[in-house]
């Protein structure tokens, strides 16, 4: 493992730690999309293939992901060698 590698791997470790401590019922498409190390539109993806839950909120419907499903979402999503999701 190359030191962008650790950067990236200790990056994600801390992101998982703070939702490991999050209180919120509830985490946006972009905080768990920076959590993962991937791009929001990967976040959809997953969700429109029905792999990640959510819900919508609202006239608008506003993307929330519960926190549990993030929890796990972040432990499931595939990795390459760069730190983005093989989807991207």
């Amino acid at each position: 493992m190359n030191q962008r590698d650790h950067a990236v791997a200790e990056r994600r470790s801390s992101h998982m730690l703070d939702l490991a401590l999050e209180t919120r019922r509830f985490i946006k498409v972009q905080e768990l999309a920076e959590c993962c190390g991937v791009t929001p539109k990967t976040v959809y993806r997953h969700i429109e293939k029905g792999a990640l839950k959510a819900v919508y909120i609202g006239p608008f419907d506003v993307v929330r992901i519960p926190i549990e499903e993030a929890r796990r979402y972040v432990h499931s999503v595939p990795k390459n060698g760069n730190g983005h999701d093989y989807t991207d």
